[in-house]
């Protein structure tokens, strides 16, 4: 699951993880989450391993162009397919 942008979401995400663990219980579980989410996912049992994305679409910050913070994924996006 790649969410790194609402605790809220991750939170209401515990459920399928568990249902994943469940059903899946030798799958490796990776969450991938913005540094703000990190501590709320830190301790889900269900995950075995955290990705941090320091995704910048959710700042407050003047974006220069529309794509511009997506091209700022590139790392994440080489990270996940290695």
């Amino acid at each position: 699951m790649i969410r790194p942008d609402h605790i809220g979401d991750m939170l209401f995400a515990t459920p399928a993880l568990r249902m994943l663990r469940t059903a899946l219980p030798d799958a490796q579980l990776t969450g991938m989450v913005g540094p703000w989410g990190e501590a709320v996912w830190r301790t889900n049992s269900y995950l075995d391993e955290i990705i941090v994305c320091r995704f910048p679409a959710f700042t407050r910050r003047r974006k220069t162009s529309p794509l511009s913070r997506y091209h700022q994924l590139q790392p994440c996006a080489g990270m996940l397919r290695a």
